[in-house]
């Protein structure tokens, strides 16, 4: 009696195991284990991972799901193992366990050609160079050839705005003698000389003085100066000019947006030092450009530190921090670190004179009669001459005697 109980619970046994295989999606064989030996129900309960037949899931397709996926992320085993729910999928356990893998969706890196494999790697290791570029000064731009000296006169500079105003470029002769750069100023070899010269000679021919000037068509003077080439465009006097800057022995750099005729581009992590240029003339990295900060021998000085805390030098003069002051019609000023001196006289004619503004350093002027910012031009009662404030006095200037037909509306006009 016991025998048949046994066998009847044998056969119970095997029937269960087999209904599962075929729930699971093939009839899979456990081995005949005796009666009684209990890893039979666990061979049953959890089938060989690798073990499927023809009415299992399509090999092919397993393998797709499975590329490039951690083999040990698909752990079919513990997605077999009883969870209370009723006879979970494989396609389900497989989906289950690439979803909570890091590496899930990835393609294998073999699958990729070379070219293609990990796309970022490129883009990654430029900006890594770009980080990595500002690692040091950049060289100075300089052909060792000379730098001219700056040859300013006030005649030639009035006549100079008195062209551009009468042909459109500027709206008024006072604001624009203004512009007439002190000894220190960077931009004072702009405009070259040559350019004034130019304008001078052509005028009050308004096409050939818009050529002289390399566009003159009226423009916001917030615009961005550029480099074609080696020339500079700008309008930051609120028309189109262009200039060679080897005319005046420089490069036109762009710098970071500060393009401008200088000794090239320099490094992000240089700006506000200062560099030598040949003997005399001190550069400054201001905004990614080496800008011609000063002319030592302006203020009989030569160039001299080292690389980086570059300064003017000179025989009889000391280190200085600021201040300055008039001698006579000479500037006595501090610049770039050194108590040097100019006589404005020679610089711009025997007009001028040195002046020292209250609370700002000292200046070359002719006087202090007028503020050329609150001047307003007007013409004489014949209509021949214009009247405008020209460094300090009240002037004016023949418009008819310089081959002008008359002065109208505070210009003289072609």
């Amino acid at each position: 009696m016991k025998g048949e109980v046994a066998r009847a619970l044998w056969a119970l046994t095997l029937a269960t195991a087999c209904a599962c295989a075929l729930d699971r999606g093939g009839l899979q064989e456990p081995d005949a284990k005796p009666p009684g030996d209990d890893s039979a129900a666990n061979d049953a309960t959890f089938p060989d991972q690798g073990s499927t037949d023809e009415g299992s899931q399509d090999p092919d397709a397993s393998d797709d799901v499975r590329v490039g996926v951690d083999p040990d992320a698909v752990v079919v085993t513990d997605a077999l193992a009883p969870t209370g729910d009723e006879n979970p999928s494989i396609d389900g356990s497989i989906d289950a366990t690439l979803g909570a893998h890091p590496d899930a969706g990835r393609l294998p890196t073999d699958a990729l050609s070379p070219s293609d494999a990990r796309p970022d790697t490129e883009m990654n290791t430029d900006a890594a160079k770009d980080a990595r570029s500002d690692t040091g000064p950049l060289p100075i731009v300089w052909d060792g050839g000379a730098i001219p000296d700056p040859q300013l006169d006030n005649n030639d500079w009035a006549s100079f705005c008195v062209a551009l105003v009468a042909c459109g470029e500027m709206t008024g002769v006072s604001e624009c003698v203004a512009l007439q750069p002190q000894p220190s100023s960077p931009d004072l070899l702009f405009p070259t000389t040559d350019m004034i010269n130019d304008v001078n000679n052509v005028a009050p021919d308004c096409q050939q003085v818009a050529e002289a000037v390399g566009g003159g068509m009226v423009c916001s003077g917030a615009t961005a100066d550029n480099c074609d080439g080696n020339t500079l465009r700008t309008c930051r006097w609120g028309f189109a000019m262009k200039f060679d800057c080897s005319s005046v022995g420089l490069v036109c750099s762009s710098g970071n947006a500060n393009a401008g005729c200088g000794f090239g581009d320099c490094a992000a992590s240089q700006e506000g030092e200062s560099y030598c240029v040949g003997p005399n003339y001190v550069a400054e990295c201001s905004h990614g450009r080496y800008v011609p900060a000063v002319d030592c021998a302006t203020f009989g000085g030569v160039c001299a530190g080292p690389p980086g805390a570059a300064h003017c030098d000179g025989a009889g003069g000391s280190m200085c921090n600021t201040g300055g002051t008039c001698v006579g019609t000479t500037i006595v000023a501090c610049v770039a670190g050194f108590l040097g001196s100019v006589d404005c006289a020679p610089f711009y004619n025997d007009n001028f004179t040195c002046f020292a503004a209250e609370g700002g350093l000292p200046v070359c002027a002719i006087g202090q009669d007028c503020d050329p910012s609150l001047a307003t031009d007007s013409c004489n009662r014949q209509m021949t001459q214009v009247r405008f404030c020209n460094e300090g006095i009240n002037d004016t200037y023949d418009c008819t005697g310089n081959g002008y037909s008359g002065c109208d509306a505070g210009k003289c006009f072609p």
